[in-house]
């Protein structure tokens, strides 16, 4: 991503487009891409400004301007696990980030999931929000609200703790490989440290791999990741973390368990075993 920042003279009053195609020496088919996709922001207000045609006369303007184009996510159908009036379960794929970024608004998985319920209710105004998150090069299931009545509800209910996440975590193989652990310490990010639960249970072994489930009791950023590469070993693929190991990261959000926040009934929605399987053994691996 670069990073550029406009501040017009004093006195001056431009369209947005016609200052971005300016000053960063652009057409205006990719500044208008730019602002609409939520590259472009107010630094003042600290808000995305999207509308080309918008007047710009004092204000000081911060572009993050994506390395490669930034696409609009298209939810494919078959990602939408469950669906119901107020609430989705969806699956992310790795790469793919969970919510807007400073560069775009569109390239990630809340864009995607909200036009696909308004193409679907031909509704323009309803809206969609990612409950949680998972991180960028995480796989599986994720939980979205429809309308902002079960978003508060959706949100009680994590910080509540009344919803259980359950995933499948792959490392190499390991020497002796623990039946059960439950690992609880403090974890920092951006300063702060706050303490942090993991309990797992061994699954087997799949060719060079082991294979655990793992239940977080607190939602710490990276707290998996961190976890398995301080008491075990690097996850596989996490090289962020240590690992030497190429491929997709062996973390895959797989099950969640709560209670409907408008009927109370118990839920439980899982990725098919056929799409777990999937994952796992992309490589021609058999679990023994």
């Amino acid at each position: 991503m670069k990073r550029y920042f406009i501040k017009l003279k004093k006195g001056s009053q431009e369209m947005l487009s016609e200052v971005i195609q300016k000053y960063l020496n652009t057409d205006e088919q990719e500044a208008e891409a730019l602002i609409r996709g939520g590259s472009v922001w107010n630094v003042e207000e600290n808000k995305r400004l999207t509308d080309p045609a918008l007047l710009i006369t004092e204000e000081t303007l911060k572009i993050n301007k994506p390395l490669h184009p930034a696409y609009p996510y298209e939810l494919p159908e078959e990602f939408v696990i469950y669906e119901d009036d107020v609430l989705l379960v969806v699956y992310k794929e790795a790469g793919l980030a969970s919510h807007p970024t400073p560069y775009s608004q569109v390239e990630c998985l809340a864009y995607g999931a909200r036009e696909y319920v308004r193409r679907r209710e031909k509704n323009e105004t309803i809206t969609v929000s990612v409950i949680n998150r998972l991180d960028r090069p995480t796989r599986g299931l994720l939980l979205l609200s429809r309308g902002k009545k079960a978003e508060a509800s959706l949100h009680a209910l994590f910080r509540e703790k009344k919803v259980s996440k359950a995933y499948l975590a792959v490392t190499p193989a390991l020497e002796v490989p623990p039946l059960s652990l439950r690992i609880t310490d403090t974890l920092e990010w951006n300063g702060k440290e706050k303490p942090a639960e993991t309990r797992l249970r061994y699954h087997g072994r799949c060719g060079e791999k082991d294979v655990f489930f793992v239940f977080p009791r607190t939602g710490r950023t990276h707290q998996i990741r961190k976890h398995f590469a301080r008491y075990l070993a690097p996850l596989w693929g996490d090289s962020r973390y240590g690992s030497p190991y190429k491929g997709p990261l062996g973390l895959i959000c797989f099950s969640y368990s709560f209670v409907h926040p408008l009927t109370g009934e118990k839920m439980r929605i899982t990725l098919p075993r056929k799409c777990l399987e999937e994952m796992l053994f992309s490589d021609g691996e058999k679990k023994r």
